[in-house]
């Protein structure tokens, strides 16, 4: 599998395993196809694992230690996450003492090599702020708590989950000093689902070039949307939820993956790759069946430009 680029981590695969799918949050499947797909997808290539806490009450990471044991083979990447939200500022530093400590237990190591914060960041001006955590906050207290992890030694970097409001993110990351890594939603559809906790579009692509010019390292999340952009949703949701909403608004995107012979799935991390400025992009996969089917796709390279314009065409008469 091609390596990129990771900044002071070195090299990392163009594919990562997220937690998610192995947590059960996208659908039904079992501890052990859970281990099962993790092991084959370091033995595939993938370097980089991407948990957190909240991926199945600590199932993924549960997962992961079960699996690896704690002995991580050489060169691979183990992120973990921590929500912040509304915090007491003073109080900051001992939530994320306590939730990597407890990560770290559950997945059997004794450090990740990056800690992301798992809620966005708005404005102080915003007066719903959406369990987000308010900019100077972040710039005051945030940022030297998760600076004191890394001289700890219990994470080696750390990044922020790009969620909040888009100006407020692309803020961010002109701060002085930067972030290191950042997580931005990178499908066709530019949607952030039922991430989506603001008014307006959520710039998805405008954050990730941002990231780029900053010389921030852009991990590409929720390729299909978490299941919007696939043949079926995996799990029962009701017709308002904002997955149900994208996946009606994709009925087009399926239709040219069955004239093409392939899942809508496949184009969709087809695309997802083809995403100009993420450096990996982050599965969602709960199986191995799924995790042969994007691996399979990465070695396509880049899809072709009129392919994406064809898509893009018609995305944009679902987002006018």
């Amino acid at each position: 599998m091609k390596l990129v680029n990771f900044g002071k981590l070195g090299k990392v695969s163009r594919l990562s395993l997220g937690g998610a799918g192995l947590g059960q949050v996208w659908g039904k499947t079992t501890r052990k196809e859970s281990i099962a797909t993790l092991i084959q997808a370091l033995d595939s290539g993938i370097n980089l694992i991407d948990m957190a806490p909240t991926y199945g009450n600590n199932e993924a990471e549960l997962v992961l230690g079960e699996a690896l044991s704690g002995k991580i083979p050489k060169g691979i990447k183990v992120t973990t996450k921590c929500k912040i939200s509304n915090t007491d500022p003073l109080k900051i530093y001992d939530l994320l003492d306590k939730s990597i400590t407890n990560s770290l237990s559950r997945m059997k190591i004794n450090y990740v090599d990056i800690l992301f914060m798992h809620n966005g960041i708005v404005d102080d001006n915003q007066k719903d702020n959406y369990s987000h955590s308010y900019k100077s906050i972040f710039d005051n207290y945030i940022v030297d708590a998760f600076e004191k992890l890394v001289s700890d030694g219990r994470i080696k970097s750390w990044g922020i989950t790009g969620i909040g409001e888009p100006k407020t993110l692309i803020k961010v990351l002109k701060n002085d000093p930067q972030i290191d890594y950042i997580q931005v939603v990178a499908n066709m559809l530019n949607s952030a689902g039922n991430l989506h906790y603001f008014s307006g579009p959520s710039y998805s692509r405008e954050i990730i070039q941002e990231a780029v010019k900053a010389g921030v390292y852009v991990l590409g999340i929720r390729p299909v949307q978490a299941g919007a952009l696939t043949d079926k949703i995996d799990r029962d949701l009701p017709l308002d939820h904002p997955e149900s909403i994208d996946y009606i608004k994709a009925s087009k995107i399926r239709d040219i993956a069955k004239e093409l012979g392939v899942s809508t799935a496949s184009l969709a991390h087809h695309y997802a790759l083809s995403i100009n400025g993420p450096s990996t992009i982050v599965l969602g996969v709960k199986n191995r069946k799924e995790l042969n089917e994007c691996i399979e796709v990465e070695q396509f390279g880049n899809m072709q430009p009129s392919m994406i314009k064809r898509l893009d065409n018609i995305i944009a008469t679902l987002n006018p």
